[in-house]
């Protein structure tokens, strides 16, 4: 689109001749499209000037042409405004006025040299052949270790994380190309394999846009190779062709400047779409290099690097094509452990669905609730010391707090009642956690204890955390979370029943509740049975 906002403004003024010339390599969708955004007398004549056997096919096109997309039209005025700046004949004018100083009886020759077309090629002088019976001859090798060195396999370790990353850049690709292309679109992954570089360019045959792109931040390149039909495709379905006009393609055309930029432009789009597949492993952008045609110069790796070539088939509305996506495992390398690792889910573990799923199961789970009186910090000496009749002051209310737990962590506090039968607690409110504060002087006695101790000893003074539990009752999930002030919990445990003395969650001894200097005691009545 020219600065004035009027389609190919510059094309406007250029002879029919020229135009014609500038158009003489492009496709005839192309040729139909600048036909279609050009005034009617220009058009026309453009029209006449063509070659006699493109002029069929472009009317055929210009009669099912649709409006252009204004990317491609913006795309076709910078370049064909480009060509005809460099096709014009600032040579022939400089040789006209070069012409006019030279000798009269030379300007002829000159000037018939000039219009003369070239019929011969200069010919190189040749190297001179080589004796062929002299030299060194390859020897024969075995079938075995020939198949070994000319096996093309390569053997590399499984990544499992690619595949999901492949198969979401598929998924991604076929909405971005319809939303950049404006046509229905169908794509499909077709294999994953492991190549050498080396073979997979002598493989290469024809030509298509190849796309040499660099990772940022990996500091490698990949490659790019867009099928030729793939292209064509694309730049049809941007310039308003009709998919019926597939069979109007010059097979033997070379693909022009116009072509090529079309191609990158998509391929700009598709490298975005590969970054944002990758975002659940790592963060990476993918930005093209440049374009070729010819795959030696578009080499990325040498030819024993392996590769992981992902070929995905794409229809454009009915135009097949496709496009092969080279990945050499040097530029994976950076996050190989995490594509080494297993799929955890759909969406990496973001999947709406199975987190449904997991949070309405885990609610309806059973959990096991731990009532505790209080707890206490003594060295392992008085543990092991500890009898029936032994009292231990814990650090409980005598009012009859308890804190409630839920595998090891405090989840509210309550208030102890006796029940008909059973104990049963009242939510009072959140805990205050004042175990550790209560504990620190004891803690540091015992630790500068501990440094005057002889080694032999030093065992029998480490601090055990001695907990007593009154009863413990299993609930669903959901009903803990939704434990409020004054909700009640019943436990399994009658009043008359003896509470437990725990360490490290293993029950020591059975005792009883008493009262200890304002606040709660346990008198040991048994203790525990050791485990065989």
């Amino acid at each position: 689109m020219a600065a004035d906002g009027v389609p190919l403004s510059g094309l406007r003024t250029v002879p029919a001749d020229r135009l014609a010339r500038l158009l003489g390599g492009e496709a005839p969708q192309t040729i139909a499209a600048v036909l279609s955004a050009l005034p009617t007398e220009v058009a026309a004549e453009a029209l006449m000037a063509l070659d006699d056997h493109l002029q069929p096919l472009a009317v055929r096109c210009l009669a099912r042409t649709r409006r252009p997309s204004p990317a491609a039209l913006a795309v076709l005025d910078q370049v064909l405004t480009m060509a005809e700046s460099a096709d014009s004949a600032v040579g022939a004018e400089a040789l006209a006025r070069i012409l006019d100083h030279v000798a009269p009886e030379r300007q002829g020759a000159l000037r018939a040299a000039a219009d003369a077309a070239p019929t011969d090629t200069a010919v190189m002088p040749s190297a001179p052949e080589q004796d062929t019976e002299v030299g060194w001859t390859p020897p024969v090798l075995p079938s075995g270790l020939a198949a070994l060195l000319q096996n093309r396999r390569v053997l590399v370790d499984r990544l499992p994380m690619l595949e999901v990353v492949i198969d979401r850049f598929v998924r991604m690709l076929a909405t971005s190309l319809r939303a950049y292309s404006g046509a229905s679109v169908d794509v499909a992954l077709v294999s994953m394999r492991s190549v050498r570089f080396g073979d997979w360019v002598n493989d290469e045959t024809g030509e298509r846009p190849l796309i040499p792109f660099r990772a940022d931040p990996w500091n490698d390149y990949g490659l790019l190779a867009i099928d030729r039909a793939f292209a064509e495709a694309l730049g049809e379905a941007q310039l308003g062709g009709d998919p019926a006009d597939v069979c109007l393609r010059i097979p033997s055309r070379t693909l022009s400047k116009l072509d090529l930029e079309l191609a990158m432009g998509a391929a700009r789009r598709l490298l975005g779409e590969l970054g944002a597949a990758f975002k659940p492993v790592a963060t990476v952008r993918f930005d093209a290099d440049r374009i070729e045609t010819c795959p030696r110069f578009a080499i990325i790796a040498r030819p024993s690097c392996g590769c992981m070539c992902v070929r995905v088939a794409v229809e454009l509305d009915g135009r097949a094509g496709g496009l092969d996506l080279l990945l050499p495992y040097g530029l994976l390398e950076p996050v190989r452990p995490q594509l080494q690792s297993m799929f955890a889910g759909e969406r990496f573990g973001n999947d709406p669905l199975w987190r449904r799923h997991l949070l309405r199961e885990t609610l309806h789970s059973q959990t096991t609730v731990q009532v505790l009186v209080g707890t206490m910090q003594l060295p392992l000496s008085d543990l092991l010391a500890a009898a029936p009749g032994t009292v231990f002051a814990v650090d409980g209310d005598a009012d009859g707090a308890v804190r409630v737990e839920v595998a090891g962590r405090s989840l509210v506090t309550g208030r102890l009642r006796a029940g008909e039968r059973c104990w049963r607690v009242v939510v009072a409110s959140e805990p205050d956690d004042l175990e550790i504060p209560r504990q620190l002087p004891r803690m540091a006695a015992s630790a500068a204890k501990a440094r005057a101790t002889p080694a032999s000893s030093a065992l029998l003074e480490v601090g055990v955390k001695l907990s007593v539990i009154i009863g413990t009752v299993e609930r669903p999930l959901a009903d803990i979370l939704a434990l409020t002030h004054g909700g009640v919990l019943d436990l399994d445990r009658p009043v008359q029943a003896p509470v437990d003395v725990c360490v490290e969650g293993q029950a020591i001894a059975h005792g009883e509740l008493v009262a200890v200097n304002g606040g709660f005691g346990v008198r040991l009545l048994e203790m525990a049975r050791a485990r065989g």
